[in-house]
């Protein structure tokens, strides 16, 4: 069994990003210590400096800003004495160790550091959210799918095992491997998915919520909620669709986007911004602190989620915690996320959406109530089910030793 345990951040820790796959890997370090006990281990997180695994464990109590890091300045102006630094803070690797590559590194040098761990005999774990840049490469920036697959490519080649956020992702990455080889060389013993927490750490007793956001929650009904990052496939024009519909009947219902602008969202962007009911029944929030995010979860009236496709869907746990209603789109990873607890609406015709809409403002929407109570799964407990299930694979992987399944050749080579 590892005793050491070392969680691959450097996305989330060099670059300061904000998005769902770092706010995973901020959420898994942190609850972290408080299993190790329970798990017997050590654990810290790691970033990639100057083709090494360092230590990360400085950085996580950092401040979230686009400040760059001490090491990273030193990094840009002396190099030299930048790689002393990063040889210093190198991880001495152990054949005990278990390496787990949560974040979303891309590149070729993040896979060269990993042999190197893999050369000392550590075990590699990699956390796979999800296929969309493969599946639907339409969604992103031109470039994006070509190094996504390359980096799958590299965890496909360097992974022991694998974890997916969702049983559809496994699926999709077991379909993927088939298409890729001829023949599912990896059995379902090596992947397996865990669930994500859903739990916010706890607001800061004075923290600040900014006025615009709490007049838009606080006077008049209470909006329907979006939170997500703007970009196509998370359809904010088929919600915008919807709500025109609405608005022409009943003006004061209010709508609330929330999230960072993303890619490929410039006419959806300026159609909010230059709506006639910006300002009045709709607003738009793109820099929200975690204190504001909740206070919008706590004061919302419904839910509602009209993406295309998800690796897992984070925000519709988060909205049914709150005890939210919650209109999500009828995909295969909302219904298994969200299951009985949500209300579906079909994508090819904002009118299904509209009908539930408009049946929820027959209700009082504070008091629609979820059809089962919805218990929500802590990072805690996520994280504990992301060791148990690393560590039971690990052990596989270390019986079978040098005669355990290897991934084919032909996906050792992006596309």
């Amino acid at each position: 069994m590892p005793t050491r345990v070392f969680i691959e951040g450097t996305s989330t820790y060099v670059t300061h990003e904000v998005g769902g796959i770092h706010r995973v890997v901020r959420r898994i370090v942190e609850a972290m210590p408080t299993l190790h006990q329970e798990f017997g281990i050590e654990s810290a997180p790691v970033v990639l400096r100057s083709g090494r695994l360092c230590d990360a464990s400085s950085l996580i109590h950092r401040p979230r800003s686009t400040t760059p890091t001490p090491i990273a300045g030193l990094v840009r102006a002396c190099g030299r004495t930048a790689e002393w630094l990063a040889a210093r803070d190198a991880v001495p690797w152990r054949s005990t160790d278990l390496l787990l590559m949560l974040d979303a590194t891309y590149g070729k040098g993040i896979w060269r550091a990993v042999r190197k761990a893999k050369e000392c005999g550590v075990t590699v774990g990699v956390v796979v959210y999800d296929l969309i840049p493969i599946n639907y490469p339409q969604f992103f920036p031109a470039k994006h799918p070509a190094k996504f697959r390359e980096w799958l490519h590299g965890a496909l080649e360097h992974a022991d095992f694998l974890l997916g956020i969702s049983r559809t992702t496994v699926h999709d990455v077991q379909d993927y491997i088939l298409q890729a080889t001829g023949h599912g060389l990896w059995s379902c013993n090596r992947i397996d998915s865990f669930g994500l927490g859903a739990d916010f750490p706890r607001a800061e007793r004075n923290a600040i919520v900014r006025d615009a956001v709490h007049a838009f929650f606080k006077d008049g009904p209470a909006p329907y909620l979006l939170v997500c990052t703007i970009e196509p496939r998370k359809n904010h024009s088929y919600l915008l669709d919807a709500f025109e519909r609405i608005w022409k009947d009943s003006p004061n219902t209010k709508l609330c986007i929330v999230g960072k602008i993303g890619w490929r969202c410039d006419s959806v962007v300026a159609r909010i911004r230059q709506h006639p009911q910006f300002g009045k029944s709709l607003m738009m929030f793109t820099n929200l602190r975690d204190a504001e995010l909740q206070f919008c979860y706590r004061n919302a009236g419904a839910f509602i989620f009209p993406s295309i496709v998800e690796g897992f869907g984070l925000p519709i746990v988060e909205a049914l915690g709150y005890g939210l209603t919650v209109l999500a789109s009828n995909t295969r990873i909302h219904r298994e996320v969200g299951r009985e607890h949500c209300q579906y609406f079909e994508l090819d015709d904002p009118t299904s959406l509209v009908t539930l809409i408009r049946k929820l403002e027959r209700e009082t929407l504070q008091d629609s109530p979820q059809t089962k109570p919805y218990r929500v799964v802590s990072w805690q407990e996520s994280c504990r089910e992301l060791l148990a299930k690393s560590f039971h694979m690990a052990g596989m992987v270390r019986s079978a030793g040098d005669d355990g399944e290897r991934l084919p050749q032909p996906l050792k080579k992006a596309a």
